[in-house]
């Protein structure tokens, strides 16, 4: 019975998912998401009473995917290179496999910017605290030893960011401009873009 009702929950969120990235929050309505999920809309408003619970439940799963990657990398005893390689690959699988994440963070942020700060600030936060002074001690010491240069770590963490999500969001100027359109070769491009990201990175800051 609770296996059930979890799957009922998962297939309802991936309903809502595709709904919500299509149409944004103010378009989609609970029938469409019901009819996308398979159910009555009955049932659905038993599992989420409204459209706003709904949205909140889909983006704290989105950013479940999202945060959790950052603490287990760097706050891990790994070297400083090996902890951009593991980031920059980590994300890049992640929305290899889910890209509509970017899509539909930046669709709620244009939308609501004060509702999605809310939803971000409890884990940001956490994220934070937890994150930064332990990269920033490292880099510190790595600097200090000749090994780097001095780099702010939010600046670390924004540039391997920025530049794995942008292929994912401009996909479809992406893709004809530079692959004709081509899936296979777009797609054999993300392959192996999390590679050249970490090496560009490194090199950047690395004392050679």
């Amino acid at each position: 019975m609770v296996e059930l009702k979890q799957d009922t929950e998962n297939k309802i969120l991936e309903a809502a998912k595709i709904v919500f990235l299509q149409k944004g929050m103010d378009g989609a309505r609970m029938q469409e998401i019901a009819d996308e999920a398979g159910i009555n809309k009955a049932l659905l408003h038993y599992y989420f009473r409204s459209k706003e619970k709904l949205f909140e439940a889909v983006f704290k799963d989105v950013l479940g995917d999202f945060f959790p990657k950052i603490s287990e990398v760097m706050l891990s005893d790994l070297h400083l290179f090996d902890k951009i390689k593991h980031f920059v690959k980590e994300y890049s699988n992640l929305l290899y496999g889910k890209p509509y994440i970017p899509g539909f963070i930046i669709m709620e942020v244009n939308r609501n910017p004060q509702a999605i700060t809310n939803y971000f600030s409890s884990y940001a936060e956490k994220i934070a605290k937890a994150n930064l002074p332990a990269l920033a001690k490292q880099i510190l010491e790595m600097s200090k030893n000749g090994e780097i240069r001095p780099v702010d770590p939010r600046h670390l963490i924004m540039s391997m960011l920025s530049m794995i999500v942008f292929p994912i969001i401009s996909k479809p100027i992406v893709k004809v401009i530079l692959f004709q359109n081509n899936d296979e070769d777009y797609n054999q491009f993300l392959q192996q873009r999390a590679d050249y990201v970490s090496d560009m990175i490194i090199n950047s800051i690395k004392i050679k």
